[in-house]
């Protein structure tokens, strides 16, 4: 990796950072600037079990599980996931309850 290539990166991310920081404090940024940012930023798909939040605080889900439990006693519960599926694990996801969501920037028409 050459030298001008890390330099690049680390003006990148201090970009990113300082953006970042700017919208904590509530200052107006740019929509220009965001999108520049986003183009910065690598896409990390990860995948995150949310059942424990969601049983915490809906409490129609907690309410929906305790009032349903003795109907499956014997089945595998129920869980909450949201991220990315590989594609050969779509079957056996959609037998353990998994949901998936598309990040909305993907969804989003810039042009």
């Amino acid at each position: 990796v050459s030298y001008c290539t890390l330099l690049q990166e680390h003006s990148h991310q201090c970009y990113v950072k300082g953006l970042f920081k700017s919208l904590q404090q509530s200052h107006s940024i740019s929509s220009q600037d965001l999108l520049t940012a986003m183009d910065y930023c690598e896409e990390l798909l990860q995948e995150i079990d949310i059942t424990n939040f969601l049983l915490t605080v809906c409490s129609h889900v907690r309410s929906f599980r305790e009032s349903h439990q003795h109907f499956h006693m014997h089945a595998k519960t129920a869980s909450f996931q949201v991220g990315s599926i590989e594609q050969e694990e779509e079957q056996s996801s959609r037998e353990r309850g998994v949901l998936v969501s598309e990040s909305s920037a993907e969804m989003e028409d810039y042009s």
